[in-house]
């Protein structure tokens, strides 16, 4: 059955639909709307823009956090921290440091258990 607009002369979204389209007569757009277009496109250089602008603010911190805590200078320059002072600590202060938020967390949840108890069973002695 040959169909009186075909739609295969644009983008199509699902061709499963086209026979449906067109029974139902719904014509294609063939022009674009160029205002449309023209909005989405300044909308993805914006977006892009701003990805990289977030991207070099994080290579900064990156490299402030890494000079501090390696070479004990502020400064956000990269320098390697494979040439840092603490030798075999840097291995074992990382987990230690885990292992302090983890000790301090648990703290936490228990501070908010106790507190987040009903009235009534808060006063009494176990």
């Amino acid at each position: 059955m040959k169909h009186p607009y075909p739609l295969a002369a644009g983008i199509p979204v699902a061709p499963s639909l086209e026979p449906a389209l067109a029974d139902a007569g719904a014509r294609p757009r063939l022009a674009p709307d160029k205002q449309r277009l023209l909005r989405i496109s300044l909308l993805a250089v914006l977006v892009a823009v701003t990805i990289s602008l977030v991207a070099r603010l994080l290579v900064y911190l990156i490299n402030g956090v890494t000079n501090v805590v390696f070479h004990g200078e502020l400064s956000v320059a990269y320098h390697s921290p494979a040439t840092n002072h603490l030798g075999g600590w840097v291995v074992l202060l990382p987990a230690i440091g885990g292992l302090l938020v983890s000790l301090l967390q648990a703290v936490k949840d228990l501070q908010v258990a106790y507190h987040s108890r009903p009235a009534d069973t808060a006063d009494q002695q176990p």
